[in-house]
This record gives structure tokens, C-alpha cells and sequence, in this order.
């Protein structure tokens, strides 16, 4: 490169840098295979013994002192997992206040109670912390997206007393049969339909991403606010960083007719499947029908693409592996394997829960959000994601897909230009014998390979 051209590069980004314009760290994403990682801040790692405050780790629904310099400090630890996109819970202040629950005090530890939306929750950290978490993510090649709230604010936050920009059980307003009126779970509920209350909302998360850097943002209950919001926000953020991701949690979403509607009129990126979790537990338990299940998977597949993001297990649902009967430890090690592998080559883009690379348990209610753990419960199992994630990354998992069910088995087989990949599934508990390019394989069920079909031979890509 010649002067007069680094003279000229010094000059755009000087131009970008004075217009707040960011060219985008993870520019690609919308066109490369993304494999999330959702964290819930307060339940991830507390590496900052000094917002400790009201930390109670007895009390199921308080905190636990998870904060964002834990996420900087395990860093290294996502890097080697191979994720290349993590979702972060909210980090707005939020109400300092709880509500008893279950004989609980349940205080917004999970950051969707916000009050000052010019903050950080003073248990997670500050904004030079999360600034340098950001870059720590970004030098690992690790896009950030930032949980947003615009929906509403925290239980008897002062916000309730803005009767002109605010709804509220309290002080009256909810409309609670209008998605968009109602006051979500007994929330205050922001006025979205008022344009001052949408520039509002819109300059805080402005501010926050100036600061924070973030590539993308989830968007909360979208469900419960026009499309008007969503698109003003994009417009707006996109002025800072043109390739800005938004990911939308819009409830009951599929990759179906309606999922595509809701996209197109939200103009997102991403939207979450909530029915595939749903269809594969059916099936794995044995009360749907096989050929419903290949019907199923045949259908989504084209739909789901890579704007779909396919979950087994979030903050708001209770886990999976409670829809089986009672497991001993070995059938259940194989079930989550077998939903593993089916999440990552059914189509979509997998979204991994935090600790379900450790085999961490995801219970019901307040038990689908505990402490995480970083030791193993299954020897093998974070081996296991790894090598989907790897895979998935690649492209090896995308590609013409055919689906069937045969002789107890089920078979999923993927061709692309790097070979042709063959998922095989026993979900009885009886063993199942199959020849794949020639070669006998038996499955003492319940369990799943993943192979990967050469000319002359087969390689055996799961489990190793």
C-alpha cells in the first residue's frame, strides 16, 4: 500500500469515527453459520467479589453474583468451545425493590425489571467493563448481542408514576386482551404507540451501544410492540454500525408462514423457533409418530435457513429433558446427545443454553436457571458440542437434506460440496443394525452417529 492510499484509509476512518460510524465487527454473520451462546449474566461467573451486595445463592430467585467481568474473565473458556456469537442477558439497572414469590424475595437478577436505562445494574458492573468485555469478545472473534427490554420497566418502578408514557396495573391503563396494550405479567408497560416515548427508548440503547459496542441486540417480548419501534431502532443503530444483527424473541415463532411474516414486517435478522424443542421431545418419547416427525423435518427445513435459531432450552421455559420420563444417568447422557445432534443438522441456527455443553440440568420452573457449571456432568459431552459447533461453522451440516424413517431408525443425510454427512438415530431402548456404504453399524438405542460418507470408505464423525 502506498502513502497517498494510507493517507486516504486514515482519512475514512477519521470521517467514520467523527460520524460514530463503527464498520462492523462481525459484518459476515447474516452470511456465515452462527452458533449462539446465551448467558444469563447473574448465573454465569462472579468475578467481581465487590458487587456482591445481596448476593444469596440460597434464595433461588435473588442473586448470585454472576457479573460481566466474569464473562471478560471466561472468555478463553467460550474462545475453546468454538461459539461465535453470545447472547448477553439485559445489564440495564434494574429495580432496587422484589416481590415476594414462593416465599421467596425475587429481585431482578435476571435484568428484565429495568428502571434507569442510563446504567448498568450495579451488581453486574460498569460501562468500562463492559466496554472491555466487548473487545475481549471481539479479539476472539466473538460477536456480542445485547438483550434489550423496550416493552417495559420493573415491578414499582418509578416509571409507574408516567401515566403519560407508562400503563400500569397500579395506575390503571392496560388494555389486557390487546398484545399491545396489556401489562405483560403485571409490568408497566411503555406507551410504544407515542413517538416521544419511542425516541425515548431508542436514545438510550443508542447511548448504550456507543459505549458497549455491541454487534447486535435480542429484542425482548417483541410480540407486545409495533413493528414501528423495531424498524426505527434498526434505522438508528444501523447509523452507528451498518451491519447491526437483530434478533427478535417474538413468542410462539416458527419457521412456517407466520414466522416469515413476522420477519418481514419486523425487518430482523434472526427469530427464535419455539416449536422445534417441542416436536423433537414428542418424538424422542415416543408420542408422535415417526412419520410426522420426518413430514416435520422434511417442511422446515428449506424455511428455517439460518433465520430461524433452533434452542433446546432457555431462561423462560422448562428444560427439555423434563418432558422424558425418569432417566438413569447413562440414557439420559444419550438422549441430550441425540437432541444435540438433531438440533445442529435439522436446519437453523443452533443456539446452545448456558452449561448444556457440560450437561448441565435445565429443570422446571426457577431450576431452568441455575448457577453454571464448568466441569462436565457427562464425560465427553463438551467434546461432543465441540465437534457440532466446528462442523456447523464449516457449512457441513447445511446442504440438500432428506429425512426418512426405516426399520426403527431415523436417518438424516445432508449433501454438500464437502461430502455427504448421515445422522443416524435409535430412540428405542432395543438395538438397531443398519448398513451404511457397506459397512454394518449397530446402535444400542437410545443413541445417534453422525458419519461422514467418502468414496471408499465411512468416518465415524460422532461419536469418535
Amino acid at each position: 500500500m502506498n502513502n497517498r492510499n494510507v493517507i486516504l484509509l486514515c482519512l475514512v476512518l477519521v470521517s467514520l469515527s467523527c460520524l460514530g460510524i463503527k464498520a462492523g465487527f462481525y459484518k459476515n454473520l447474516k452470511e456465515e453459520n452462527p452458533v449462539f451462546y446465551q448467558i444469563l449474566i447473574d448465573r454465569f461467573y462472579d468475578g467481581d467479589k465487590t458487587n456482591n451486595f445481596r448476593v444469596d445463592k440460597s434464595n433461588p430467585y435473588g442473586f448470585h453474583g454472576g457479573d460481566i467481568r466474569g464473562i471478560y474473565e471466561k472468555i478463553g473458556y467460550l474462545s475453546e468451545l468454538g461459539v461465535n456469537a453470545v447472547i448477553l442477558s439485559p445489564v440495564i439497572d434494574n429495580v432496587d425493590g422484589y416481590v415476594d414469590y414462593n416465599n421467596y424475595k425475587h429481585y431482578g437478577y435476571h435484568g428484565y425489571w429495568p428502571e434507569n436505562f442510563e446504567q448498568i445494574e450495579k451488581h453486574f458492573g460498569d460501562y468500562r467493563i463492559l466496554s472491555r468485555m466487548s473487545e475481549g469478545l471481539h479479539k476472539s472473534g466473538i460477536a456480542y448481542i445485547q438483550d434489550i427490554v423496550l416493552n417495559h420497566s420493573g415491578y414499582k418502578s418509578f416509571w409507574e408514576k408516567n401515566t403519560v408514557w407508562v400503563r400500569s396495573v397500579r395506575m390503571g391503563g392496560c388494555i389486557e386482551n390487546d398484545e399491545m396494550k396489556q401489562c405483560l405479567f403485571g409490568l408497566p408497560d411503555f406507551k410504544t404507540e407515542r413517538k416521544d416515548v419511542r425516541q425515548y427508548l431508542i436514545k438510550v440503547y443508542k447511548d448504550l451501544m456507543k459505549k458497549a459496542d455491541f454487534d447486535g441486540v435480542r429484542i425482548d417480548a417483541m410480540k407486545h410492540f409495533g413493528s414501528l419501534l423495531v424498524g426505527e431502532l434498526k434505522d438508528e443503530l444501523s447509523k452507528i454500525n451498518p451491519d447491526i444483527i437483530f434478533i427478535g424473541e417474538y413468542w410462539g415463532t416458527a419457521p412456517d408462514s407466520n414466522g416469515l411474516a413476522v420477519l418481514s414486517d419486523y425487518k430482523t435478522d434472526f427469530l427464535f423457533d419455539f416449536e422445534f424443542r417441542d416436536y423433537l421431545s414428542g418424538f424422542l418419547r415416543g408420542a408422535m409418530r415417526p412419520e410426522v416427525f420426518v413430514s416435520y423435518l422434511n417442511k422446515r427445513y428449506e424455511t428455517a435457513g439460518r433465520s430461524f435459531i433452533v434452542f433446546l432450552n432457555n431462561h423462560d421455559l422448562d428444560g427439555i429433558i423434563t418432558h422424558f420420563d425418569v432417566m438413569n444417568e447413562d440414557e439420559e447422557f444419550r438422549v441430550l446427545k441425540i437432541m444435540a445432534l438433531l438440533q445442529f443438522v435439522c436446519g437453523g441456527s443452533p443456539l446452545i443454553y448456558y452449561g448444556e455443553e457440560n450437561g448441565l440440568r435445565v429443570g422446571k420452573g426457577i431450576e431452568n436457571r441455575r448457577d453454571m457449571q464448568f466441569t462436565e456432568h457427562f464425560k465427553g459431552i463438551r467434546n461432543f458440542y465441540k465437534t457440532l459447533i466446528s462442523l456447523k461453522k464449516k457449512g457441513a451440516l447445511a446442504g440438500k437434506f432428506l429425512t426418512e424413517y426405516k426399520d426403527g431408525l431415523l436417518y438424516i443425510k445432508i449433501e454438500n460440496s464437502s461430502g455427504i454427512y448421515v445422522a443416524v438415530v435409535n430412540r428405542e431402548r432395543a438395538e438397531r443394525e443398519t448398513e451404511i456404504n457397506g459397512k454394518i453399524i449397530r446402535i444400542n438405542g437410545p443413541d445417534a452417529y453422525l458419519l461422514r460418507l467418502n468414496k471408499d470408505s465411512t468416518e465415524f464423525l460422532l461419536p469418535h
